[in-house]
């Protein structure tokens, strides 16, 4: 009986072993599916950053045409104090200018009127952005605007803003060019 109960032990070993064998094969195939999780998890969310980039906030050029996104670059580099529509009146200053033009298409003789003006902070407003759209128009502007609700401005506007409201609209090159004048 002796060589009996040898083989109901060796038996009894080789079904530990496979069952321990077992569990190890599926701790290693769940380990496996757990990085393939986190790997699609991180793809997912890259292409949904590049996708976002690209098409809203425009922080990436896809265009095949290089003399275009070099001096759009160029352009909006050179802009400085940039701000948002819906931002306008959440400046620290208590009287300020906002200058709404297109930054693709800056015009240099109100460049330099620009530069002239002393004592007043001038934040400029890009209105090709896709975030000031809602207060963009074609046509003229609402000039007897006082609030953000009821604004609407054109290419190129200035605004003088005072406390909340706006205090000054000045639409198009020749009337924004008289009023810095006599600044």
């Amino acid at each position: 009986m002796g060589r009996e109960l040898r083989r109901k032990e060796e038996k009894k070993n080789r079904n530990k072993k496979n069952i321990q064998n077992q569990e190890d094969v599926g701790l290693e195939i769940s380990g496996l599916t757990v990085l393939k999780v986190i790997g699609a998890v991180i793809l997912i969310i890259l292409v949904v950053y590049f996708a976002l980039a690209i098409f809203v906030t425009k922080e990436f050029n896809v265009s095949n045409n290089e003399s275009q996104s070099e001096s759009t670059s160029d352009t909006t580099d050179s802009v400085t104090d940039k701000v948002v529509a819906a931002n306008i009146f959440n400046q620290s200053e208590d009287t300020y200018y906002v200058y709404c033009y297109d930054f693709n298409e800056e015009d240099d003789g109100l460049k330099q009127a620009f530069g002239n003006v002393n004592g007043v902070k001038v934040y400029r407003l890009d209105t090709s952005n896709s975030f000031n759209s809602k207060y963009v128009t074609e046509g003229a502007g609402n000039k007897s605007a006082t609030n953000l609700d009821s604004l609407k401005i054109s290419n190129p506007t200035l605004l003088v803003i005072s406390g909340d409201s706006i205090r000054g609209y000045y639409e198009g090159r020749v009337e924004i060019i008289k009023f810095l004048g006599e600044q």
